[in-house]
């Protein structure tokens, strides 16, 4: 309906939430994003990432680090798994502000194997 209609939406399939970038608090039209101060941006999450390792390349024992290589915030780590046999990429959630970077980079297509859910 119409209640959503001026409601901010996250979209990374082409581009993430930059650190040093805060120009969506500063345009938004409707007031619904406070602004921010870059400095503080670190500290504050947007997403919570989920990892579907049905999706993932590890998960299918093939080699990959983008997730990890490209997270501005070193929230991604490997971790072997003795139960499934594998390397999974594990998020630390007192690091991840859900920037979509991760997502951005994932080259799984169509679906994403790591995706950021709104908070």
């Amino acid at each position: 309906g119409w209640s959503g209609f001026w409601t901010p939406v996250l979209n990374f399939r082409n581009g993430y939430c930059h650190e040093g970038c805060t120009q969506c608090t500063e345009v938004c039209p409707s007031g619904a994003l406070l602004r921010l101060r870059v400095e503080d941006k670190g500290r504050v999450r947007i997403g919570l990432p989920r990892v579907d390792m049905n999706v993932c390349l590890l998960g299918d024992n093939r080699e990959c680090s983008a997730c990890a290589r490209w997270c501005p915030y070193d929230a991604v780590r490997y971790r072997w798994c003795e139960t499934e046999y594998a390397v999974k990429p594990e998020i630390d959630p007192h690091k991840c502000t859900g920037c979509g970077a991760c997502e951005a980079v994932c080259p799984t297509k169509p679906d994403r194997a790591i995706v950021i859910f709104p908070v």
